[in-house]
C-alpha cells in the first residue's frame, strides 16, 4: 500500500485527527471545523481523483507579509481548506520518510528537533574558544529550482510514485492568484512557502547537502534556511564557510549576508531565535529586539486609533494586551505558538524578564500617552484587570507542570 492508498482510508483520517488534537495546536475552532470535515468525507472526491490522475490542482493564493524590522515582504502561497487539508494529511504521512535526512536536518521531523539537539549546544557553549558559523538562505523556499527538486523527490519517493507525479504536477504549474495585483499571475514558486508540504520539499531539497557535511564528522545543523556549523578551529572554519558557500550556489540559492553571523573567541550560540552560552540558554538579542519592535509599533498604531475613533486608552491598552497574548500563547496562528518554541528550551527567565518590562511600559503608554514615572501610578494589579500575563510567570508554571495553559 502506497502512502495515496493510505491517505484514502478512514483510519488514517482519523489517525490524523487523534494526532492533531494531542498536539494541542488547534483551537476549538479549528478542531470543530477538522472533525466535521472528516465526518463528512469531503477529502473522498479529492483523494480518489488525485489518485486516479484526474485532480485539477487549484491555483494557490499568493500573498505578501510583512517581515519584522524589514522593508522586504515575504510571499506565502495557500490553497482552498478542502485541498489543504489533503496536503496536511499528505505531510502527516511523510514522515515515514524522516530516515531519508541527515541527523543535523530539524525541521519538520518528528523524530528528532532542534530541542533534541540543544543539550549538544549547551556543552559547546561552556567551551573557552568556538569556532561556529551561523548563517541564513535568502528567500529559501520559493528560490528552490523545481527541476533539481523534482530530481531529488523522485529518489526519495521512488516507492510512491503516484505521489511524486502529483506533487511534480503542483510545483510545475507555475501560476498563482496575486492578491496584490487581483489577477492570476504565471511565476517561478520553488516549494511554495505556506503550503502544508513545502518543509517536507524543504528538507529533501537540500538532503545531500546535510548528508555531505554529517559524514564528515563536521557539526553540521540545518533548520529549513537556517544553518549552523562548529568546527575545530578558525582555518576549517573559513574553508568550511566557503565550500558551503559554493554548494549552495550551485542549488541556485544565496546567502543572507546580513543575517552571517561568526564566532570565533568566547560568545554566544546564536541560533532559531535562541542565544546558548555557558549551558544558558535564552532569548537571542534579535528575537528580544523584533518583539519589542512589534509591541512598540502595535502600542503606537492603538493609541491613534483610539484618538482617531474617540475610544477610551484603557481599552485600547486592552487591543494591545489581546493582541501580544495572541502571539504568546495562542495557537490560532500557527501550529508552533512563541510559547511552545521558547519555553521548554530556554533555561533563565532574563530574557522573559526584559519582554515583561517592555509590555507593561507600553500598555501604561497606551493609557497616557507618556514614557514617564508618573506612569507607575498605573499599578500592575491594574495592568492584570486588563488581562495583562506575565512570560515569567507562565514559564515558571510550564516549569512547575510541564504543561501549556492558555
Amino acid at each position: 500500500m502506497d502512502l495515496l492508498d493510505r491517505i484514502s482510508l478512514d483510519d488514517t483520517w482519523t489517525e490524523f485527527y487523534e494526532y492533531k488534537i494531542a498536539q494541542g495546536n488547534m483551537s476549538c475552532k479549528e478542531a470543530d471545523e477538522l472533525r466535521a470535515y472528516i465526518d463528512n468525507r469531503r477529502y473522498e472526491a479529492i483523494v480518489d481523483s488525485i489518485i486516479n490522475e484526474s485532480y485539477e490542482i487549484p491555483v494557490p493564493v499568493r500573498c505578501e507579509i510583512n517581515k519584522l524590522n524589514s522593508s522586504k515582504k515575504r510571499i506565502v502561497y495557500t490553497y482552498p481548506y478542502d485541498f489543504s487539508n489533503v496536503l496536511k494529511i499528505i505531510a502527516y504521512c511523510l514522515h515515514v520518510y524522516d530516515n531519508c535526512f541527515a541527523n543535523g536536518c530539524l525541521a519538520f521531523r518528528r523524530d528528532r528537533s532542534f530541542k533534541s539537539v540543544i543539550g549538544t549546544l549547551k556543552e559547546k557553549s561552556k567551551e573557552s574558544r568556538l569556532y561556529a558559523i551561523k548563517t541564513d538562505i535568502s528567500n529559501y523556499f520559493n528560490s528552490i529550482d523545481v527541476d533539481i527538486l523534482c530530481g531529488e523527490l523522485s529518489e526519495v519517493l521512488v516507492h510512491d510514485k503516484r505521489l511524486f507525479a502529483f506533487c511534480e504536477r503542483m510545483l510545475r504549474a507555475d501560476k498563482a492568484f496575486d492578491t496584490a495585483r487581483g489577477c492570476e499571475v504565471c511565476e517561478k514558486r520553488g516549494a511554495m512557502a505556506g503550503i502544508p508540504v513545502a518543509s517536507f520539499f524543504a528538507n529533501v531539497y537540500l538532503r545531500k547537502l546535510d548528508r555531505e557535511f554529517e559524514k564528515r564528522g563536521i557539526l553540521y545543523y540545518r533548520y529549513s534556511d537556517d544553518i549552523l556549523i562548529m568546527t575545530r578551529d578558525e582555518k576549517s572554519l573559513n574553508e568550511i564557510r566557503s565550500e558551503l558557500y559554493d554548494r549552495l550556489r550551485e542549488y541556485g540559492l544565496e546567502i543572507n549576508v546580513s543575517k552571517e553571523d561568526i564566532i570565533v573567541g568566547k560568545k554566544p550560540i546564536d541560533f532559531l531565535g535562541l542565544s546558548i552560552l555557558d549551558g544558558e540558554v535564552d532569548l537571542s538579542f534579535a528575537t528580544k529586539e523584533k518583539l519589542k519592535g512589534k509591541i512598540k509599533r502595535k502600542a503606537k498604531s492603538i493609541r491613534r486609533w483610539c484618538d482617531k475613533k474617540s475610544v477610551s486608552y484603557e481599552k485600547g491598552a486592552k487591543v494591545l494586551i489581546k493582541s501580544m497574548n495572541r502571539k504568546f500563547y495562542s495557537v490560532e496562528d500557527d501550529d508552533f505558538s512563541w510559547s511552545r518554541w521558547f519555553f521548554p528550551v530556554i533555561t533563565t527567565s532574563q530574557g522573559l524578564k526584559q519582554i515583561d518590562a517592555y509590555m507593561q511600559d507600553y500598555v501604561r503608554f497606551c493609557i497616557t500617552g507618556r514614557h514617564n514615572k508618573g506612569n507607575y501610578r498605573i499599578r500592575y494589579s491594574e495592568l492584570k484587570k486588563l488581562g495583562y500575563i506575565s512570560l515569567v510567570n507562565k514559564w515558571y508554571g510550564y516549569k512547575r507542570t510541564g504543561k501549556y495553559e492558555n
